[in-house]
């Protein structure tokens, strides 16, 4: 029997289809990339956030003192006075300093890789930057962060000689700690008693706060002395 070759116009309809269908998986690359980059910056912020509010609480709860400089006066009962207590922050004020610090994320000179103006010091945390990819910007008022994510060998690199190198520096975000009061059923308990620790993280920093994405995590602590 004699056999009859493909015609051109089967091959171009064939080739065509096979087209159509690469170009359609071609589709779903970017989209799984992005997702993955997502997925990866959550993840990375979970472990920030749940990092410093870790810090935070034993900073606050690691000498019987430490809970009247911090959160609560207990012996005038009134708000600390000290400059590195933590703040309380409306929605508003909160929403607002992304921006703020917008032209600061590209600065070293406004960042330090020391938190020996944040409630972190408290623990004599002076070398976090050091040990972890987070360096604090000296905002007393708001307890503001840089947090960056970099793949430099060398982990006691700071942040001014990160910048001489940005290539390495794979992600960066803004994380603002505040206090406010427990609430337990609609009832507001006094910071005698104990405090609720935010957390919120912007990311990227580098972009306005427009087109950032966030996340706000929690962590009630507490006053047992």
């Amino acid at each position: 029997m004699k056999k009859h070759p493909f015609s051109m116009i089967e091959i171009i309809l064939a080739l065509g289809v096979v087209a159509i269908g690469i170009c359609s998986i071609m589709v779903l690359f970017p989209i799984g990339a992005n997702a993955n980059r997502d997925a990866q910056a959550e993840t990375f912020n979970a472990q920030m956030a749940d990092h410093i509010l870790h810090y935070a609480k034993c900073a606050i709860t690691f000498k019987k003192d430490y809970w009247s400089k911090f959160v609560w006066d207990l012996s005038s009962n009134s708000a600390p006075s000290a400059e590195d207590a933590l703040p309380e922050l409306s929605a508003a004020d909160v929403a607002s300093i992304p921006d703020s610090v917008l032209e600061k994320v590209s600065n070293p000179d406004a960042w330090t890789n020391n938190s020996s103006e944040s409630i972190l010091s408290a623990l004599g945390a002076a070398g976090l930057g050091n040990k972890h990819p987070i360096f604090a910007y000296g905002n007393t008022a708001t307890n503001t962060f840089l947090i960056v994510n970099h793949h430099n060998d060398d982990q006691q690199i700071n942040y001014n000689e990160l910048m001489d190198h940005p290539e390495q520096i794979d992600f960066r975000a803004i994380a603002i700690l505040w206090k406010s009061k427990i609430n337990v059923g609609g009832t507001e308990l006094p910071y005698s008693y104990g405090v609720t620790l935010n957390v919120k993280i912007f990311w990227p920093a580098e972009v306005p706060s427009s087109a950032q994405q966030s996340a706000l995590y929690t962590m009630d602590v507490f006053n047992n002395n």
